[in-house]
């Protein structure tokens, strides 16, 4: 363990490369290292600080805010933004040198007049949709596509889509919409163009869809992406979350435990006070049913989960003041992983590595 504070997260930088080489093991393509919403979590420029040393062709971020925090740390390499951009913000986008999607010839003619307004070149991908319902031009729209080409300001340097199903062990709606896909750039003539389509899962399942780049996104930050019973990457979570111990109480049989008595003791034991909660990105509604490890034990949360600490049974443990509690991560030979707690939420590990707060600090090591 590297420091104690409140609260805090340790993030493994050799694990981060490592399973950035797991995906250039996969694939011969450029690589384009998908950094949105904070690296996952995890830091956005010291996560693309390492995925550029290790070969990362482009970064990839979901709106200007996440460029302007990359250029304003020294991140001098091509971002693209797989969002769409407001007009009010053009401006800016342009003057960082995004990279930017386009999803309609009117977003297009936006960013023509704000690039002309600059005296600037702005690069920009094509997006189409093929099934995901979500941003792109329809698969259909390829006339107007094309009239991207001939705006002022504007070089068209890449065509991508998105997979919706690339995790469902049926492949029918993938290969539709990859055939989709190609039938789209045949028609817009953009064989020449940089081709994308394939993030964390298809880049592992289907390496004939590989095109000319992909975009790793959870598998970066240690989540095998393939479905259950397909195998796939070695891969490690590089995130482990902590936290100090603040207080441990013995409490007779009958003592209840936190907001709204959703605990009570049925014999006497110590509860540990632990510093972090919903505040910090630990869902309430692990109250009373996930776990933390403790002195070598993996012990219960109990009581409902505050916004800046939880409660849990350390009866047993020899637990005091100033210990430390694994929340998620590896300690010795125990190990609570992100995809465990997702599961228990009926969620997905992404959305729990983007929760953890603002208030924890990310300590590289």
């Amino acid at each position: 363990m590297v420091m104690q504070k409140r609260a805090w997260a340790e993030i493994d930088t050799n694990v981060l490369a490592e399973n950035f080489r797991a995906v250039r093991a996969t694939t011969s393509k450029k690589i384009l290292a998908m950094v949105k919403a904070n690296a996952y979590g995890h830091g956005a420029v010291e996560a693309s600080r390492i995925f550029m040393r290790e070969g990362a062709s482009m970064l990839g971020v979901a709106c200007v805010d996440e460029v302007a925090q990359l250029r304003k740390n020294g991140i001098d390499a091509s971002i693209l933004i797989v969002g769409s951009v407001p007009h009010t913000e053009l401006a800016d986008a342009i003057r960082l040198h995004a990279v930017l999607s386009v999803s309609s010839l009117e977003e297009a003619t936006a960013i023509s007049r704000e690039a002309e307004k600059q005296k600037k070149l702005a690069s920009v991908h094509i997006k189409v949709d093929t099934g995901m319902t979500r941003l792109g031009f329809s698969a259909w729209e390829t006339e107007k596509a094309k009239k991207v080409f001939a705006l002022p300001g504007i070089r068209v340097e890449g065509v991508f889509s998105h997979l919706a199903c690339a995790d469902d062990p049926e492949e029918n709606i993938t290969k539709s919409q990859y055939a989709a896909y190609k039938q789209f750039v045949q028609a817009i003539q953009g064989e020449g163009l940089l081709q994308h389509i394939c993030s964390s899962t298809g880049i592992f399942r289907f390496p004939a869809m590989h095109c000319g780049m992909v975009r790793p996104g959870i598998c970066l930050y240690g989540e095998n992406p393939m479905p259950e019973g397909m195998g796939g990457p070695n891969l490690r979570e590089a995130m482990t979350v902590r936290a100090t111990v603040a207080r441990v109480a013995s409490v007779p049989a009958g003592t209840c435990v936190g907001y709204g008595a959703t605990y009570t003791a049925e014999k006497p034991m110590q509860v540990a006070t632990v510093m972090i909660g919903y505040g910090d990105g630990i869902f309430r509604a692990l109250s009373n049913r996930g776990s933390v490890i403790l002195r070598g034990k993996r012990v219960p949360i109990i009581g409902r989960i505050c916004m800046d600490q939880l409660m849990v049974d350390a009866t047993g443990t020899g637990a005091k003041a100033g210990d430390v509690a694994t929340i998620r991560g590896r300690e010795g030979d125990l190990c609570i992983t992100t995809k465990e707690t997702a599961e228990l939420l009926d969620t997905i590990s992404y959305e729990l590595f983007c929760a953890i707060g603002e208030r924890i600090p990310r300590i590289y090591v």
